[in-house]
């Protein structure tokens, strides 16, 4: 499987909450269901020789209950929407004593020591990346399905409050190449039962060096 294969298109759409105690009664009326609250810090990446804020390029490590994510998104798909190719690496591998590729832990050993992350931030360092900016977030995380054109979609909701930014509903479903313009419907029509009209188009990152640059 190529790494083209793997990747995914994240469809997602982001509102400003003003009233959260209503916000979580049209949840309940819509049946998303709480999985749980997890406090998350993503770490952005500048690349040395590119310009990711003009590309419109995200690399990120995300931490969250002791685990880490590389994540990378590609440029918006549609101007509605936030649509974006994503592909993500889980970050789970820990060693004991001082294994390496040529002479490689047993499996035994794959169980504690440094996070991988340290490592791959290390890596990048070293390679010329420098941390842009790093977003701090508690999120209460929401299951709830859409129904749209005949299929059933699982979405993902957070409802996220933001240090220095404030508060914020994302509303996402992962989706092939080929249907993310239906799951972009799905998406929409249920952040219309949530009574939501007017979608933040700027990301966490982007809406935090905005207000450094203020």
């Amino acid at each position: 499987m190529t790494v083209m294969e793997q990747a995914h298109i994240e469809v997602e759409l982001k509102f400003e909450v003003q009233n959260e105690a209503e916000l979580l009664e049209r949840f309940a009326a819509q049946g998303a269901q709480l999985q749980g609250v997890v406090d998350q810090s993503d770490e952005y990446f500048a690349h040395p020789c590119r310009n990711l804020r003009k590309s419109d390029e995200t690399l990120r490590i995300r931490t969250a209950d002791g685990l880490s994510w590389l994540t990378y998104k590609g440029p918006k798909l549609s101007k509605r929407t936030k649509i974006r190719e994503e592909v993500e690496i889980p970050l789970t591998t820990r060693l004991r004593g001082p294994a390496t590729s040529s002479f490689p832990a047993r499996d035994e050993a794959l169980e504690s020591g440094e996070p991988a992350e340290l490592a791959l931030r290390q890596i990048l360092l070293r390679m010329g990346f420098s941390t842009l900016a790093v977003v701090r977030k508690r999120r209460q995380v929401f299951s709830a399905q859409a129904s749209f054109a005949g299929n059933v979609w699982q979405l993902a909701i957070g409802l996220d409050r933001v240090d220095g930014i404030g508060s914020f509903v994302e509303i996402e479903t992962i989706a092939a190449r080929d249907q993310w313009r239906a799951a972009e419907q799905a998406v929409w029509q249920f952040a219309s039962l949530l009574g939501l009209r007017e979608p933040v188009k700027s990301s966490y990152l982007a809406l935090c060096l905005n207000q450094l640059d203020n």
